[in-house]
C-alpha cells in the first residue's frame, strides 16, 4: 500500500472556502480524501485505501468563532461527484446502486472510510453508507481524527442526510470533508459543504427565500436521532432527504 505523504494541514484548511458574514461554504473535490493517515504516525487506527487521493477538505471552526461547547451546523448545499473515471453524476449519497460499503474491502483489497462510521447511523442490513457518498471527521489542530461522521447516510426509510447540528465537542477544532471511496486518482466532480454557527444560516441561504435546491427537488426537514462515537457532542437536530 502507497503511504500518502501528509502536508502541512493549516495550508489544506486555506483551500476551498468561501466565507460569508454567517457561514462559510467548503469545496469537497471528488477526489479528496476525508482524513490523511500514516502507518506509523497519524490516525493510525482509521486506515483505508491506497491514499492515491488528495485533501482533506477542512474548515476551522474558529473562523466562525466556533469554540467547544458552541452551536455548529453542517449541510450539504450542491454539487455532483464521479468515481471510475466517468463523469459527475451522484449526489452526496452516492452510487445507491451499489453495495453498502460500511464493511467488506473495496478493489484495492483495503477498507473505506465508512467502515469506521459509528453503527448508531443505521449502517446494517437495510441502511448505510454507499460508494461515493459524502463523509468526514471531526478532528483537532494536528489532523487527528475524533469522530468521523457521515453526511450521506442512508436512512431505512429511503431518505439520506444533507445536514445536521449539534454543539462542538472537547478536543474538536477542525472539521474534514471527501468522500466514500478506496481509489481516489481518477474521481471526478465536487461537492459544496456549508458550515454556520448552528443559526440556520446555511439553510436559509441555500434552501429557504428561492435558493438553489439540488435533486431530488423537495426536500424535507426531519427530527431524528443523530450520535457521533467518541464525542461529547448534544444533538439538537439532522436533516434528511
Amino acid at each position: 500500500m502507497r503511504r500518502f505523504l501528509i502536508g502541512s494541514l493549516a495550508a489544506l484548511a486555506m483551500c476551498g472556502t468561501a466565507q460569508a458574514a454567517d457561514y462559510s461554504v467548503v469545496n469537497v473535490l471528488g477526489t479528496d480524501m476525508p482524513w490523511l493517515w500514516d502507518h506509523d504516525a497519524l490516525n493510525v487506527g482509521y486506515q483505508f485505501g491506497t491514499q492515491d487521493g488528495t485533501g482533506p477538505s477542512v474548515f476551522n471552526f474558529a473562523d466562525l468563532g466556533i469554540g467547544e461547547g458552541d452551536s455548529y451546523g453542517v449541510l450539504f448545499v450542491g454539487g455532483q461527484v464521479g468515481v471510475f473515471g466517468g463523469p459527475p453524476d451522484v449526489t452526496n449519497k452516492g452510487y445507491d446502486y451499489l453495495s453498502f460499503k460500511n464493511d467488506g474491502l473495496g478493489s484495492s483489497g483495503t477498507v473505506f472510510p465508512s467502515y469506521y462510521m459509528p453503527g448508531d447511523y443505521g449502517m446494517n442490513d437495510t441502511a448505510g453508507v454507499y460508494l461515493a457518498s459524502l463523509v468526514g471527521a471531526f478532528a483537532d489542530a494536528g489532523g487527528n481524527v475524533i469522530s468521523p461522521f457521515s453526511l450521506g447516510r442512508v436512512n431505512d426509510d429511503g431518505s439520506w442526510l444533507i445536514g445536521f447540528s449539534s454543539s462542538l465537542g472537547a478536543g474538536i477544532t477542525h472539521v474534514q470533508f471527501g468522500i466514500n471511496d478506496d481509489i481516489f486518482a481518477d474521481n471526478s466532480g465536487s461537492f459544496s459543504v456549508c458550515i454556520d454557527r448552528g443559526d440556520n444560516a446555511c439553510f436559509d441561504a441555500f434552501y429557504g427565500n428561492g435558493g438553489g435546491v439540488p435533486e431530488p427537488a423537495t426536500w424535507g426537514l426531519m427530527i431524528a436521532g443523530f450520535g457521533l462515537a467518541g464525542t461529547a457532542l448534544r444533538r439538537r437536530r439532522a436533516f434528511a432527504a
